[in-house]
């Protein structure tokens, strides 16, 4: 492979990290918390017709649990996406979401830990 092709893969590469990591931002906005779906399933078994008034019957079923909460947590945190981005070009690399999420959880562990201090 020559570098030319290296570049335009690497590129392409970045593009589609990129446009996973806002679909995944995109679809953590869109999912209820489930909070809210406990909420409103409680207020449900009163007798109140709310789920289906809300649209909000259930998590769908190819979101699992720990995709959802992903998903949760990569829309709660713009600016760590927009730095994961960033560093990724910046070292010729392809953004993820794991390297967004281990990137959440340093900084929660940083901050934790200027409490402590």
């Amino acid at each position: 492979m020559t570098e030319e092709q290296r570049k335009r893969t690497l590129k392409d590469g970045q593009e589609a990290g990129e446009l996973l990591l806002d679909i995944e931002a995109r679809i953590g906005e869109l999912l209820p918390s489930d909070e809210e779906i406990l909420k409103l399933r409680s207020e449900q078994y009163k007798g109140r017709p709310v789920l289906q008034q809300a649209g909000l019957t259930q998590r769908p079923k190819e979101i699992t649990h720990k995709r959802a909460v992903y998903a949760r947590a990569i829309s709660k945190h713009p600016d760590i996406v927009e730095k994961v981005k960033a560093q990724a070009k910046e070292n010729e690399d392809i953004p993820t979401r794991t390297a967004v999420i281990n990137e959440i959880r340093y900084q929660k562990v940083g901050w934790r830990r200027k409490l402590l201090a």
